[in-house]
């Protein structure tokens, strides 16, 4: 089951057939549930980037301990932490592939894989994010994909729709690029 959640127009998404389509892969920024590493970059850089722009800040004397300072050390250590620990997604008929990689895409990649046919999927094109529910009245999802910012947000939040509806057979992740 699938479902779109505040898209003004929906001439603009089209028709969503169930029909075979190549997978589409591409980086993601924010995953939640983050991976143990990324979450442990993520609050260990945060510190780190806390200090940086308050001495970049007091080299020009407008430092002070709220502000930027704590507002964008968050973001900035979210940043490094998608830099240190890339992760894609892949959609495919069927089937979201998270792809989870060690620090700097190094050795082999961790692959969580979620059905888009018995989940239920809620794109949001307003927000630009994507959320997997567990089959039922769940009421948290179990996955979500913040595609914000990424190139192509929108196409690819149709292909989760796409996705969620075609009955056709995912390919194997074997020999996949992404995965190493």
């Amino acid at each position: 089951m699938c479902c779109v959640v505040s898209h003004r127009d929906a001439a603009k998404i089209g028709a969503i057939r169930d029909e075979s389509f190549e997978p589409e892969a591409a980086g993601a920024f924010f995953i939640a549930p983050l991976s143990p590493e990324g979450r442990f970059a993520w609050i260990g850089l945060t510190p780190v980037m806390a200090a940086g722009i308050w001495m970049g800040l007091s080299l020009f004397g407008v430092a002070t301990p709220e502000g930027p300072t704590l507002w964008g050390s968050p973001a900035l250590a979210g940043l490094a932490a998608a830099f240190l620990f890339p992760t894609y997604i892949r959609i495919s008929p069927g089937k979201l592939d998270v792809i989870r990689h060690r620090a700097f895409g190094i050795g082999k990649a961790n692959v969580e894989s979620y059905s888009l046919r018995d989940s239920r999927v809620v794109v949001d094109f307003k927000t630009s994010s994507a959320r997997l529910y567990d089959p039922g009245l769940a009421i948290d999802p179990h996955l979500k994909v913040n595609c914000g910012g990424l190139p192509g947000s929108k196409r690819l939040l149709k292909q989760f729709l796409r996705g969620a509806v075609s009955t056709a057979e995912a390919p194997e992740l074997e020999g996949d690029p992404l995965v190493g």
